[in-house]
Parts: structure tokens; sequence; C-alpha cells
């Protein structure tokens, strides 16, 4: 099992160092690489799918796969998560305690099979990830206003999963019950703890905060926000797309409605149903990427590493996930930036922009794993085409970036 090549020491040690790993890039990465190089060797000899899939690159086991770079390691598409008659899990079906669902906005569902230690390192990855970043010295302090269903309530769907962990940490509340948000209960819950002198952390998507946002300024007075209190947003716009606003103007109106000092306590959070773990925004606005996970950016035409600061196709492995191979080429486009951040820390931070919109981004990737001996070249090159087939696409959305 994953668990006996990877000893708990080794992986565990990173979410518990967390803060000082963000300090310490070249250590960081040096452990990441450890990690995800037995993590590959894992899904290759424990899930035959991936292992068919990895040969059809042309890769076969070699004693250099004990020194892989992962640069080199091959990409999951996020569209094979939605292929229903495909079983990506690198664990017995009996070893799986969760069945995680994406929103579906796009038309179709991923499903991502988690067991308990993929599960629990998902977990240690926000339990770690909140403090650093948000310079909480203990989280129990906070009180949870949770703009989404409970865990009971949310079942399989990951983004209701992940925004209610937050009860995990801290005394929390929701207020959607039965796919209602009770946004006036909410405003008088957070007026009473504010004016007893809690603090509290508010998380929720962006269209729900706004919701409040337009509640609080229907009332005569607001107290004051507290100084070391945060408002998260997580999960995009989803199905509210049409009523989105840019990023700095919602910054602006969340500062307002709620009167903060500063929009440092605005802060904004990456997931998706693939990935095994949050990224989460520091003061100075930049998403810091998780030390055991690494994020990369593609060129879509090529398939090819961009360089840091360079516009493309995300993508993230991520040695936490047990039950699947969470190598994975995303359907976001954006940056991975490197260096000392404005706030401090080191290490990769990511940038989202947009979402590639077209159906011509969804998956052929299962072209890749049935291919014959002989034709993996051509076919991993027939596959990454065939992802942005009209290059108009990727030309217009670099046009929208600049």
């Amino acid at each position: 099992m994953f668990t006996s090549q990877v000893p708990l020491s080794d992986f565990d040690s990173m979410p518990m160092e967390f803060d000082d790993l963000l300090h310490d890039a070249s250590r960081a990465r040096e452990m990441r690489v450890e990690l995800l190089r037995e993590c590959f060797r894992h899904h290759l000899e424990t899930n035959p799918g991936y292992d068919a899939y990895v040969r059809n690159f042309g890769m076969l086991r070699t004693a250099e796969l004990a020194s892989i770079d992962p640069h080199r390691i091959p990409l999951l598409t996020s569209s094979l998560f939605k292929q229903p008659d495909l079983n990506l899990a690198s664990v017995p079906a009996s070893e799986i305690i969760k069945y995680c669902c994406s929103s579906g906005t796009l038309g179709s569902q991923s499903i991502v099979p988690r067991d308990e230690n993929t599960l629990t390192r998902f977990l240690e990855s926000i339990t770690a990830s909140l403090p650093a970043l948000f310079n909480l010295d203990r989280t129990g302090n906070h009180h949870g206003i949770v703009l989404s269903p409970s865990t009971d309530e949310a079942g399989d769907l990951w983004f209701s999963y992940v925004i209610a962990c937050l009860t995990v940490m801290m005394p929390s509340e929701e207020f959607v019950q039965n796919g209602v948000f009770h946004v006036d209960r909410a405003v008088e819950r957070m007026r009473l703890l504010i004016e007893k002198g809690r603090q509290v952390a508010i998380i929720g998507p962006p269209f729900r905060l706004l919701e409040l946002c337009r509640k609080i300024e229907e009332q005569r007075s607001w107290p004051r926000f507290p100084e070391n209190s945060f408002v998260v947003s997580a999960g995009g716009w989803k199905d509210q797309q049409a009523k989105s606003i840019g990023v700095q103007e919602f910054r602006s109106v969340v500062k307002s409605a709620f009167r903060m000092n500063s929009e440092t306590q605005v802060r904004d959070s990456y997931n998706m149903v693939e990935l095994n773990a949050v990224l989460n925004e520091c003061e100075a606005h930049q998403k810091h990427v998780p030390p055991w996970v690494e994020a990369q950016c593609r060129d879509p035409r090529t398939n090819e590493m961009l360089a840091p600061g360079e516009f493309g196709v995300l993508a993230f492995l991520d040695s936490s996930a047990a039950s699947y191979p969470a190598f994975i080429l995303s359907e976001d486009l954006g940056m991975v930036e490197e260096g000392v951040c404005g706030c401090g820390r080191t290490g990769q931070r990511l940038r989202v922009v947009r979402r590639v919109n077209r159906i011509e981004a969804r998956g052929c990737a299962l072209k890749m794993a049935t291919g014959r001996e002989g034709q993996a070249q051509r076919t991993s090159d027939r596959f990454f085409q065939s992802i942005y087939r009209n290059p108009e696409l990727f030309i217009s959305t670099e046009r929208d970036h600049d």
C-alpha cells in the first residue's frame, strides 16, 4: 500500500511544517519531488489502467522511474473523471469510502474515488493551510459562518463538502438547508457574534457572499468587522456566471459592506474535485501551492512546460492522493509564479484567469490508453491537439488576459 512505501513520518510531517516550508522553497521542492516519485510508482503498481496509460507514452518500467522528473509524469485530463465506464481507482472498491462528485455545471460530473487515507490528507491540507496563510494562532478562536449545506446534506458533492470541512477546525454553523440560503439568519448571527467580540470566518461561493453584502447594507447600522476575521470566497460563480463581477470590484464591495479595515481580510480559495488540496490566498492575494503539490503551466498546443509567469493550461501533481492518480491536466487557464511573494513566503503560487469554456476542450483521453504499441507518440500528439482543437480559442483567451 502507499502508506507502506511512504512512511507517515515522510508525508505527514509536511502539513505540520507547512509554514516553515513556505519559507524554504529548496527544501520543500526536495521533499515534494521524492514524494511524487514514490506516488508515481505506487499508482503504476496498483492501478493497471494508469500503468497502461503510462506505457502508451512509451515509458516502460526501468530504473529511471526512481529518479523521474515530475515534469515527465503523464497527466490525466480532468475530463477522464467524467467517463462513467472508466475505473481510475488505485485501491480496491472496498477501501473507497467516498465517491466525490463535481457540481456538473458544465453538463457532466467528475467522480473521484477517495479512501480514508486520501480524505485524511485532504483535511490535513485545510488544517495546515489556514493557520499558516491567515496568521491564525489557533483557529478555534474563530466562529465559522458557512454559506453552504452541512456535510450530511452535501452528500457526495465535493464543493459543499470542502466548505463544510471548516467545521473540523472551528465551531461553525451552516445557513443553507434544503437548497435554501437563509440570509437573514446569517446576518443576525454575524451581528451577534461580532457585537460579543468574537472573531468570525465567513466562507461561501462569491454569489452568496454578495447576497450577504446586500442584506448587510440594508441594516441601519453594522458593527465594524473584527481585525483578525475573514471573508473567504470559494468555488467560483458556478451557474451564476452572468452575475459575476471582477476580483477587484468583489473585494471592494465586501470590504465596504462588512466595514473592514483592509481588503487583506477578503480571501479566495481554489480547489477542484480532482485535486486533493485547497490552495488558499495570503494577504497579498496570491494562492500558495501546498508543498506536497506541484503546479505546472503547459502550452495547450504542444503540452510543453511553460516558464513561471507564462499563460497556459494549469496542471497539478498531488502526492497526497493514494486512491487515484492525482496527476491532473485541468480545464483552467492561468499561470504559475515562483520566487518570493509579496507576503514574504516562497514557493509556487497560482493565478487562475478563467476556465476553458468550449466543448472542444473536453476529453478524448481514452484514445491514449487504447493506442497500440508503437503508436504512443502519434496517439499522445493527437490527444493533446484534440483538447484544444480550435487554435482561435486559446488566442482569444490570451487577448482577454492581456
